[in-house]
């Protein structure tokens, strides 16, 4: 398990978050927040993630990239849910 921490927060606008040291894969990255008209949010979502060690030389890289966009995936349709009240 990774601990994630806030390194750059703007009410409405942006959020980034990074890994401490001692995760296995390291993340940087977060959301930006922008109007789209008509009441709508986009929401970009930008990240880096870098595998080191043993994991990184078997190939971890790819795994680590296609399990951590599932798992944002997942998020932001929850988090449509929960803003949309559906």
């Amino acid at each position: 398990s990774s601990v994630v921490k806030v390194v750059t927060f703007e009410p409405n606008k942006r959020l980034r978050t990074k890994t401490e040291p001692g995760a296995q894969a390291d993340f940087e990255g977060g959301y930006t927040l922008e109007p789209a008209g008509d009441g709508r949010t986009r929401v970009t979502f930008e990240g880096l993630i870098t595998v080191g060690g043993m994991l990184g030389r078997l190939g971890g890289a790819s795994l680590a990239a296609s399990t951590f966009q599932s798992q944002m995936d997942g998020d932001l349709k929850k988090l449509k849910v929960l803003l949309e009240g559906r």
